[in-house]
């Protein structure tokens, strides 16, 4: 197992401001030209050791001799084949490189590569905290709305941001959230089956989405209609609930001639833009709602 360059270099005798003064123009030179040798050969070995690690099929393994030499773009070539995520994440944390993480967490949540619906809020509350660091408190705030029991930090957002119009509209959604989302006790007067619980929350939730956009009522029904339709013949396979609700809403808002964007459903949703484009397509391949 090779050591990681910082145990590597840990017992070499660190040179001084005295020791280079004693030292000639030579032998300075032949340190540093040494030292470039040492590195090479040590990324070399790092380089072969994760191939032979990729050979014996423990991507994990190659991945860290990867890390070790900061080739994060082999790290996260090996570890999405795998779809190990969270692995990718770890080691940009445990690196400190905010930067780089920032950057893989924008392109895995807008191209919807993380299916779960709940994981992918995870990753957003990540988001947030990374550009809360860096003080842009928008970018924090709208990252923070999408994860649940974030609340208090995007409201703490987008008062450091000063934008009292920003701050009064997001508490607005709050409330009309919570006004739609609150399950009183006679959801639970009697048993009910797993498809009328599913169709009790997507229809708080459809609500909640129709009224932050104005959709007409007659709009609504019909995207209403469009969803218990996509339920009852189970055609949602691994989607989550979110991503069918909006691509109904966007579908009947189409065919109702509503105008719409994309980009106001998704960013109502809290859901991507691919994922969003993937349920319309699975609804007009069904001809759901499309002839």
């Amino acid at each position: 197992m090779i050591k990681s360059w910082k145990d590597c270099t840990k017992k070499k005798k660190k040179l001084t401001d005295e020791d280079l003064k004693k030292m000639s123009k030579e032998e300075v030179m032949d340190d540093i030209i040494a030292s470039f040798e040492e590195a090479e050969e040590y990324t070399r070995r790092c380089e072969e050791e994760a191939e032979k690690a990729l050979t014996l099929k423990n991507p994990q393994k190659a991945a860290e001799y990867y890390r070790h030499i900061g080739r994060y773009d082999k790290v996260e070539e090996i570890l999405l084949k795998i779809e190990d995520i969270n692995g990718i994440i770890e080691i940009y944390e445990l690196d400190k490189e905010d930067e780089l993480l920032e950057k893989f967490l924008i392109r895995i949540t807008d191209v919807g590569r993380l299916v779960d619906f709940y994981e992918r809020r995870e990753q957003f509350g990540k988001l947030g905290l990374i550009y809360f660091k860096k003080k842009d408190y928008l970018k924090a705030a709208e990252n923070f709305e999408k994860v649940l029991g974030k609340e208090k930090y995007a409201e703490k957002c987008y008062n450091l941001f000063g934008d009292e119009k920003k701050l009064a509209d997001y508490l607005e959604r709050r409330e009309e959230k919570r006004k739609f989302m609150r399950i009183g006790p006679k959801w639970f007067s009697r048993r009910c089956t797993p498809l009328e619980r599913n169709l009790r929350v997507a229809m708080a939730e459809l609500k909640r989405v129709a009224s932050w956009i104005n959709i007409p009522p007659k709009v609504r029904d019909e995207a209403a209609r469009m969803y218990t339709f996509v339920i009852i013949r189970r055609l949602a396979g691994e989607r989550c609930m979110e991503t069918v609700v909006a691509a109904c809403i966007y579908s009947a808002c189409e065919i109702g001639n509503f105008e719409v964007s994309k980009e106001k459903i998704c960013e109502t949703s809290a859901v991507s833009p691919q994922e969003l484009e993937d349920a319309v397509n699975l609804l007009k391949k069904n001809k759901i709602g499309y002839k």
